[in-house]
């Protein structure tokens, strides 16, 4: 037996894809809803043919001199690798289904002593694990995006959008470890969504792994367990959807090529294989999901079913409220996607509910009715209970309905109030009110020269001093200076301290001195003194002026 420490021997593989055969000429590279990819001895080369789901486009057919052994079909294009060759490395190879240029294909070698291991396409990216721990990222243009390591021995790949699910057997630990990449509209790598370790039975292998059309990944062991990863954002855990996926399809294996909510597709394979035929091709088969519950209530099944659906639409939905407006097409979208998963979930409870009463099980109803999502659904249980004869049911129905329809209206006010609160602008510095109306009238020389500098009237010729804030801000506007919302003058583009446009200090000096017993410099220094926030001096008129508008 091998000890814990001595390196695991892993041998890489592609999902939906044949192994290599002497005996047969021909095999599946892969194989998923989008077509197929064949590849064909043809003795002194091979051959690639792609064929697709939909029958009106066109198969594509070309001869392939780099002997690959990997493919896999994306949404807009195939990937290829294949091993290193006599005369060449080891290649890896884009060619688009259709682009608006010309020589759109691609082919890059990798480096000397460097194997392509496992592939796979996402939705604007490619990517290659080798031999030497790479994980390599290209454009679909064929631009290197990011190069990341991976931990122990790589096992297989799997990608959807712009997701990217890693597998690798870590030395000393006889379980796979899982890695879901979240990848960038540029291809790179932006971090890891979850990581951790499959939960396989005991001295089983892992047969299948990839993506459901809800993006969640899911894995199938060789035993015929399928299972899928349940929120994977957060707290995720793995749900049994199917024990036996074998014995629920009634076949002697089932040879996966997709997963969707409710069913799965694939190939019949008889007797002891456990792969098709390449040629000639056989044709696919649908299988109903099944979860193991006990009692074999069909509407305990679906249920377990619809709550994995739900909580994948509001994890959905919270992700877009992040990124876009709760007003915008795709988070309306997909709150229309919460409801109708919400609307599932509650037709499951109701035949529950059914079976429940008709069973004369009162108490297991109303913790049924306690799970119902919709007021709608409410009103057809309590008829439920009400046909059935049981009005204390119905009763606690009502009660139940009352305290979910109150704790959403509280809710929803306090996500309410919440979101007004970051509606508010919030201002860098705010001064008490009682600051500005003690040194409103007094803020900085400006203001300080006019308050000194008295003012004659019309008729008699006598001096006033101005020393109310009214009188400040006429006598502002009567200059034409512009002021800002706490009276203060705003700068005039192009004029500087020295014109005329601003007193200096000198000037305010040089006038008669008022009735008040404090000079100017008596003024400026207990103005100073009580305003802590006081505008540091500048060098303007030689140091005794103040450039208030800048605030320096």
């Amino acid at each position: 037996a091998k000890s814990a420490s001595e390196p695991v021997k892993v041998v890489p593989f592609m999902s939906s894809a044949t192994p290599a055969s002497s005996i047969m000429k021909k095999k599946i590279l892969c194989w998923n809803l989008k077509g197929s990819i064949t590849s064909f001895d043809e003795n002194t080369h091979n051959a690639i043919e792609v064929e697709f789901a939909d029958g009106n486009i066109k198969p594509i057919r070309f001869s392939d001199h780099y002997g690959f052994t990997m493919g896999t079909l994306g949404e807009y294009g195939a990937f290829f690798a294949g091993p290193s060759m006599t005369g060449h490395p080891s290649t890896i190879s884009f060619r688009p289904f259709s682009s608006w240029a010309s020589n759109s294909e691609w082919t890059t070698s990798l480096s000397p002593g460097e194997e392509a291991l496992s592939i796979a396409v996402g939705k604007n990216f490619v990517v290659v694990c080798t031999s030497i721990g790479y994980c390599r990222f290209f454009s679909l243009s064929g631009i290197q995006t990011d190069i990341i390591s991976y931990v122990g021995s790589i096992s297989t790949m799997a990608a959807s959008g712009n997701q990217l699910v890693i597998l690798s057997v870590i030395p000393g630990i006889s379980a796979t470890h899982y890695q879901i990449l979240d990848i960038n509209d540029n291809g790179e790598s932006s971090g890891t969504q979850k990581e951790g370790y499959l939960p396989l039975k005991a001295h089983s292998h892992l047969a299948w792994v990839g993506f459901s059309n809800k993006n969640d990944l899911v894995i199938h062991d060789k035993s015929g367990r399928l299972q899928v990863l349940a929120q994977p954002f957060g707290n995720a855990s793995w749900k049994i959807i199917t024990e036996n996926l074998s014995a629920t399809a009634k076949m002697d294996w089932f040879w996966l090529i997709a997963v969707t909510d409710m069913t799965v597709i694939g190939v019949e394979c008889h007797g002891t294989e456990r792969v098709p035929l390449a040629s000639p091709k056989p044709a696919l088969k649908t299988c109903v999901l099944s979860s193991p519950v006990l009692g074999g209530s069909q509407a305990a099944e679906r249920f377990l079913r619809a709550r994995i659906s739900l909580a994948r639409a509001n994890v959905d939905l919270q992700r877009a409220c992040l990124k876009h407006s709760p007003t915008s097409d795709i988070v309306l979208d997909l709150g229309d996607d919460v409801t109708d998963a919400e609307t599932e979930v509650d037709r499951c409870l109701l035949k529950l509910i059914e079976e429940a009463c008709k069973a004369n099980k009162a108490t297991r109803a109303l913790d049924l009715a306690s799970r119902l999502n919709l007021s709608k659904s409410f009103e057809f249980g309590v008829k439920v209970a009400n046909f059935y004869k049981m009005p204390q049911l119905a009763e606690r129905m009502v009660l139940v309905a009352k305290t979910k329809v109150a704790d959403a209206r509280r809710a929803k006010h306090e996500k309410e109030r919440s979101q007004k609160q970051q509606d508010v602008p919030k201002k860098d510095f705010e001064l008490p009110a009682a600051f500005h109306d003690k040194h409103r009238p007094s803020a900085g020389l400006n203001h300080l020269n006019r308050i000194a500098q008295p003012a004659k009237t019309a008729t008699s010729g006598a001096v006033v001093p101005k020393s109310s804030s009214a009188s400040v801000d006429g006598a502002v506007k009567a200059e034409g200076v512009e002021v800002n919302d706490e009276g203060l003058p705003m700068q005039v583009e192009g004029v500087t301290p020295e014109k005329p446009h601003h007193k200096t200090l000198s000037a305010a000096v040089d006038t008669p001195k008022s009735s008040k017993p404090d000079s100017i410099a008596a003024l400026k220094a207990r103005l100073q003194a009580k305003n802590p926030f006081s505008r540091r001096r500048t060098a303007h008129d030689g140091g005794s002026g103040f450039n208030v508008c800048s605030g320096k």
